[in-house]
């Protein structure tokens, strides 16, 4: 028995909206294709005589595979035909540079971009951010559980004799160890209560229940920024964090479309008109320029969440994300 190696995607995501739709157009037809791709497996022939989907019509056919096939099956299957079909037409980002990526990615079918991936889930980092000084409080107790008793009792027993300068010193000193969230502030586990409720409203304003992954290209000089879906996901963003961290280092695989990139020559742009111009003509008259003069300001601000100063990043809207494994597939020998 001899042995192929064979490619097998571990789909972190997928979303099988798009992939459906995609799949019905560049296959011209839907129920068609995955009645006979799920037929082969029962029968060889176009037409089923056994009991399983005996004398149904296709559109019946589909509705009995949808209810025993898994979803995932189903989805891995289009997913895998899409890939394959458009394989010449997808752009490969490992060699982009910074000097020519605009040129290569527009216009682009699809992209596909390998690598590393950080992970922000800004759903729950707005829960981070408004427990921060309470975790950080938690965190300096739980860590000087053992030591700080020890220290409270010796400072108290120092106190007692002290006098002057130094016994104000010690009181001093006692005020702030029995002041755990004192402590938590020096030791930088916590941080200024108006800054967090201020990060706190942009998340919520701007990035709701966003879920992000980022990966890098084969050049340093371009991110990519996949905008994801929760309910597409295979593995819930708990379980991600505990098998992979926010920082997943296997290779992964993106593939999906642009959506959105900077310009390269965006930084040295010359200076563009202030959208916020409080001039006389710029002054809303009516309800209508009121509501556009608001709407104006808001594209600031989002501006300000779309455009990375450290790093070139490409939006896209993924249709999977999977690791990419290479197996050996047993061949049984012709009779």
């Amino acid at each position: 028995m001899t042995e192929k190696i064979a490619v097998v995607r571990d789909f972190i995501y997928i979303d099988l909206a798009l992939v459906c739709s995609f799949y019905s157009q560049i296959f011209q037809g839907y129920t068609e294709n995955i009645v006979q791709s799920f037929q082969n497996g029962v029968n060889r022939n176009s037409t089923q005589t056994g009991p399983l989907l005996s004398g149904q019509s296709a559109d019946e056919q589909v509705a009995e595979i949808s209810q025993k096939t898994e979803r995932k099956v189903l989805a891995d299957y289009l997913y895998t035909s899409i890939e394959e079909k458009l394989s010449s037409k997808i752009v490969d980002c490992k060699s982009l540079a910074k000097a020519d990526y605009m040129q290569k990615l527009e216009g682009a079918v699809l992209i596909k971009v390998s690598g590393c991936a950080e992970v922000f889930d800004y759903l729950r980092m707005g829960t981070l951010i408004e427990n921060f000084n309470q975790m950080g409080e938690s965190i300096f107790t739980l860590t000087t559980a053992k030591e700080l008793p020890t220290e409270i009792a010796l400072t108290e027993a120092r106190l007692q004799a002290a006098k002057g300068q130094d016994k104000k010193e010690l009181q001093q000193k006692l005020a702030l160890l029995k002041n755990p969230k004192e402590m938590a502030k020096r030791a930088n586990l916590a941080q200024d209560p108006q800054l967090l409720n201020g990060l706190g409203m942009f998340i919520k304003l701007f990035f709701a229940d966003a879920l992000d992954f980022i990966i890098n290209s084969g050049s340093s000089d371009i991110s990519f920024r996949g905008v994801l879906d929760r309910n597409c996901l295979r593995i819930p963003p708990a379980r991600i964090r505990a098998l992979y961290g926010d920082k997943i280092d296997f290779p992964l695989t993106m593939v999906g479309q642009v959506t959105k990139m900077p310009k390269p020559d965006q930084e040295n742009a010359a200076p563009k008109e202030n959208p916020l111009s409080t001039q006389e003509a710029d002054k809303p008259k009516s309800p209508r320029d009121a509501f556009e003069f608001i709407s104006k300001h808001a594209r600031v601000f989002e501006t300000l969440f779309h455009e990375s100063k450290k790093r070139t990043e490409v939006f896209v809207q993924p249709l999977a994300i999977y690791r990419e494994l290479t197996l050996p597939v047993p061949i049984a020998a012709k009779a």
